[in-house]
């Protein structure tokens, strides 16, 4: 049976959690959407870890995390948080399943010919 599974952009109280809640809906929640930048002197945003005390908004939620992996691509040029990092976002919460860390879209980005390839040999 096909499930949708509805993307939150935040944990936080509001219109959209409790939407999300009166559908009996499972949601979907972006490590990014977790993460705490602040910027330094230089104003460059520098990543300070996940936020994870708003996670107890989902509870009664089947929730899924995700790696974030393409906005990690596409926007910092590789994951700002390690692998442990991650790993401990995953074990803060007791989420249906979190997706790993898709190093692949990371490395091969922008390769088109790369993922051709890859397509092909499966």
């Amino acid at each position: 049976m096909l499930k949708f599974i509805l993307g939150l952009p935040h944990v936080m109280r509001g219109p959209l959690i409790d939407a999300a809640r009166s559908l009996h809906a499972p949601v979907l929640i972006s490590a990014n959407a977790l993460s705490v930048w602040k910027k330094d002197i230089a104003g460059i945003p520098v990543w300070h870890g996940f936020n994870t005390r708003n996670l107890h908004h989902l509870d009664g939620f089947e929730a899924y995390l995700d790696s974030a992996g393409f906005v990690a691509a596409s926007w910092y040029r590789g994951f700002a948080w390690t692998v442990d990092q991650y790993l401990d976002l995953g074990a803060a919460y007791p989420w249906r399943w979190f997706a790993s860390m898709d190093f692949l879209s990371i490395h091969a980005r922008g390769n088109r010919q790369q993922l051709d390839k890859m397509d092909q040999e499966r």
